[in-house]
C-alpha cells in the first residue's frame, strides 16, 4: 500500500485553521448581525422584549444556519472535493485515510465534531496533540483514522 504522504505540515495547518474558521463563520456571522437587532431592538419602555418569541426564532435560525453551514463546509465539501476545504486547497494540504485513499463522509464528520476538543483554548489543545503525535494528528484525526498531508 502506498504511503499516504508527508504529514509535516503543522504551519500550514495553523494558517488553514484560521482561514477556514473565518470562511465558515462569515455567512452565519452576517446572519447573526442582521437578525440580532431585528429580534432584540423592539423593546418596551421598561427594556423588556416586545416579542420574545421573535427573538427566540431569530436565534434558532442563526443556530440552525450555523450548524448547516459548518457541516457543509467541514464535512460535505471536503468529502466531495478530495479531502480539501478552501483553506486546505489554498495551503496545499488535504485529508487522507491513515492507510491511504480518500476519507469517507463519516470520517470527515468525526474530524469536525472533535474540533470541539481540538479547538479548546484557541486551538492550543489540537496544536499540542499534533506536535506530540508521531504522525502529526490531532484528536479528530486519531479518532477518524485520518492524516493531513501535503497535497
Amino acid at each position: 500500500m502506498a504511503s499516504p504522504g508527508d504529514t509535516d505540515v503543522v504551519g500550514r495547518r495553523i494558517v488553514q485553521y484560521i482561514v477556514d474558521g473565518f470562511l465558515s463563520s462569515l455567512l452565519p456571522g452576517l446572519a447573526y448581525l442582521a437578525l440580532f437587532p431585528l429580534a432584540f431592538a423592539p423593546t418596551e419602555p421598561d427594556g423588556s422584549l416586545r416579542n420574545p418569541a421573535l427573538a427566540l426564532i431569530a436565534m434558532l435560525v442563526v443556530v440552525v444556519l450555523w450548524i448547516a453551514i459548518y457541516i457543509g463546509y467541514w464535512v460535505v465539501w471536503p468529502a466531495k472535493a478530495g479531502g480539501r476545504t478552501l483553506g486546505m486547497r489554498l495551503l496545499g494540504i488535504k485529508v487522507v485515510r491513515a492507510e491511504g485513499g480518500e476519507p469517507s463522509m463519516a470520517q470527515h464528520f468525526v474530524r469536525w465534531i472533535l474540533l470541539l476538543v481540538d479547538g479548546l483554548f484557541a486551538g492550543l489543545v489540537g496544536l499540542i496533540v499534533i506536535l506530540a503525535s508521531d504522525r502529526r494528528q490531532r484528536v479528530g484525526d486519531m479518532a477518524a483514522g485520518t492524516l493531513v498531508v501535503r497535497d
